[in-house]
């Protein structure tokens, strides 16, 4: 038996290494700038779909005048307000103390300066980074006294939690019951950390938290992050009970070596409660910035990815230049950054928005450094061009990972028949479901290479553990040629798979819960798991061509249910048999291609009341579909050519009171 897992071990080994051997960096398609076609599509929220989201920082001015909200349409799908969500301009001081008695513990609020925002956003279907519920910055100093009097005492930790609780609900419940869905993540904190010099730090000393400057630290102390993050989650999962928005912690000057382990070492416990999703790199820099080696930009981003596990998303990028720079090679230093930024993603970091803080130079922040992808006039820079140029030279890598499928497969099938057990079936299911998420990389899909490791980690302990049972009494006692007295087959053959070794009933089977990333078959479909943690998954595709594709509202995969909350992009592609389709209840996203080409569906029913999106040529090319029924009053976004090529005189059928703007959406009634 030591022999036998010995030799199983060092097969799950062959597959992991076979696995990660797939993995390789994005093969580049070399553009030059003068191939980009005038006429040519090259708004960047199409450009970078199927990447991560293309936001733009906008402040109130931005979205009322044209021709700059044109803009904002045309280019982006994700939008920050500059400032009027930030707490200076949402706590009403006059109100607060005119009723102290019913406003001493929770702070009134007036969110009229961010409504304009919030109504532009969700006309347009365009989604929303809230920024900032909890900030030393541009949070009034009379919010933590004493009945809000900067004459007297500062308010006590008590006092002061229960502020930042009451106005973090107030600002969710606000947003969540009149913008449902609109935003889909909060800075919930920003700028913690401090910078690494002038406080005397050792080398290799991860910064501390911020201080002096900071009243959340002075009234509540080093936990005021913990708390922070507790009550946005606590407040978001009641507000908005059917999605999921991210929590992130946000700062600058991120990618110094020291500020970085601070931010990990800050955030590691808010992670491990289960608080925080993502980290938000603000990415104020400069043409010319180091990308890798100590205080590089995409060292730390990989730190964040590797050592958190969380989302990453860029938040305010804006890259200024010095005075020996040109636009040109401002434009060259962007695509050089995006370039990195997409091999990131490529490599499994979970890049999910990028964000660039203000439309035009003139409006920067940073307007002496021209630090934007527009001019004055709003006409296209060069850092522009670099933008278009760096989505067209890194796509995922063209090799076709399953050409290698079929040897995978075969060692892992060898595993499961020298050790047939159920914790086998469950490890070989984890193996398989890393695979075949690798696989997807081709497709763009975001793969954490972490799955290698759990599943390599899971066999380990497995075989030590079965190796550790062989030392113990059988009760058949070994023959001294080292066989048993009965004629049960020997366990190296493939004649009989063995059963005497199953797990029992006590052996700790947690270790087999699903992974975030992995792909699983249950019955005829394929399903990716999405969050552990709110239990969502994605269906990816079919084992087999059917007739009728039946998307449930659920699924079990090693027992635990799912909500199946996305239908991949490519899912069904290709699929000329299947005549029908009915989609569950919880499904949120029909993603790209997902039933291109499908020339002979007929009918698609679709159940969900959160469909949210449905994305480019979803339903391309489906020349026969003449029957669609959508109850959804939430869809904010329908993908270009995403019903194009079906039947002439297709019935769309939609709820009443969303028909005028439905018909803005799908531009094809």
């Amino acid at each position: 038996m030591k022999r036998i897992s010995r030799n199983i071990q060092c097969l799950l080994l062959v597959v992991i290494m076979t696995m990660i051997a797939f993995v390789t960096d994005p093969m580049p398609m070399m553009v030059k700038a003068e191939e980009i076609s005038e006429t040519e599509e090259t708004s960047l929220k199409d450009l970078y779909e199927d990447a991560f989201y293309m936001g733009v920082a906008a402040p109130d001015y931005v979205i009322r005048t044209e021709p700059y909200k044109s803009l904002v349409r045309e280019q982006f799908n994700s939008m920050t307000m500059e400032n009027e969500m930030k707490p200076d301009y949402i706590m009403d001081k006059a109100a607060s103390i005119a009723r102290l008695d019913t406003y001493k513990e929770h702070v009134a609020v007036n969110f009229n300066a961010c409504k304009n925002g919030l109504d532009f956003a969700k006309e347009n279907g365009i989604s929303v980074r809230g920024h900032v519920l909890v900030w030393h910055s541009q949070t009034p100093d009379w919010f933590f006294y004493e009945n809000y009097d900067t004459n007297g005492q500062l308010a006590g930790r008590d006092l002061m939690l229960k502020r930042m609780e009451n106005y973090i609900k107030d600002v969710i419940a606000y947003t969540e019951t009149n913008y449902p869905g609109v935003i889909y993540a909060w800075d919930v904190v920003n700028e913690a950390i401090a910078d690494p010099w002038g406080i005397g730090l050792e080398a290799g000393e991860a910064s501390p938290m911020r201080q002096e400057d900071s009243l959340w630290y002075k009234t509540i102390g080093k936990d005021f992050v913990e708390k922070a993050f507790s009550y946005a989650r606590k407040y978001t999962e009641e507000y908005a009970p059917d999605h999921k928005i991210k929590l992130f912690y946000n700062d600058y000057n991120e990618y110094f070596e020291q500020k970085t382990e601070g931010i990990i070492q800050l955030l590691t416990p808010v992670r491990k409660a289960g608080n925080l999703d993502g980290i938000g790199m603000q990415s104020h820099i400069d043409v010319g910035w180091e990308l890798y080696g100590n205080n590089g930009y995409m060292t730390a981003l990989r730190k964040f990815s590797e050592k958190l596990g969380v989302e990453i998303q860029v938040t305010e990028l804006d890259i200024g230049m010095s005075e020996n720079d040109t636009e040109a090679s401002q434009g060259e230093y962007y695509q050089e950054f995006m370039e990195a930024l997409l091999a990131e993603k490529y490599r499994g970091a979970d890049i999910t928005s990028v964000t660039i803080w203000g439309l035009s130079d003139d409006l920067s922040w940073r307007k002496e450094k021209n630090c934007l992808l527009f001019r004055k006039d709003l006409s296209k820079k060069p850092a522009y061009d670099g933008l278009v140029l760096a989505a067209k030279k890194v796509q995922p890598s063209e090799k076709t990972y399953r050409k290698k499928a079929a040897a995978v497969d075969a060692l892992i099938d060898k595993i499961g028949t020298v050790h047939d057990t159920e914790a086998s079936k469950q490890l070989i299911d984890t193996a398989r479901g890393a695979y075949d998420a690798l696989n997807e990389i081709e497709q763009g899909f975001v793969t954490k290479l972490s799955v290698l490791e759990q599943a390599e980690a899971e066999y380990k302990a497995l075989a030590e553990k079965k190796s550790e049972d062989t030392k113990k009494p059988a009760d058949n006692k070994e023959s001294p040629s080292g066989g048993t007295t009965d004629t049960q087959p020997d366990r190296t053959t493939d004649t009989q798979p063995d059963r005497t070794a199953d797990v029992q009933p006590d052996e700790d089977m947690t270790a087999h819960i699903p992974i975030e990333g992995g792909i699983y078959t249950v019955g005829k479909y394929k399903y990716r798991v999405i969050g552990l943690k709110d239990k969502t998954a994605a269906v990816v595709g079919t084992a087999k061509k059917a007739k009728t594709i039946t998307v449930k509202d659920t699924v079990m995969i090693n027992n635990v249910s799912f909500q199946i909350v996305k239908i991949e992009k490519n899912a069904f592609k290709g699929n000329k048999k299947v005549t029908a389709v009915k989609i569950g209840k919880n499904v949120q996203t029909i993603g790209a291609n997902a039933f291109h080409g499908c020339t002979n569906l007929k009918k698609v029913t679709i159940n969900s009341r959160n469909l949210r999106k449905i994305e480019k040529k979803a339903f391309y090319a489906c020349k026969k579909l003449n029957n669609i029924k959508i109850i959804s009053t939430k869809l904010k976004s329908v993908g270009k050519k995403a019903f194009k090529g079906i039947k002439k005189n297709a019935k769309i059928d939609v709820p009443d009171k969303k028909e005028k703007s439905y018909k803005r959406l799908f531009r094809i009634f």
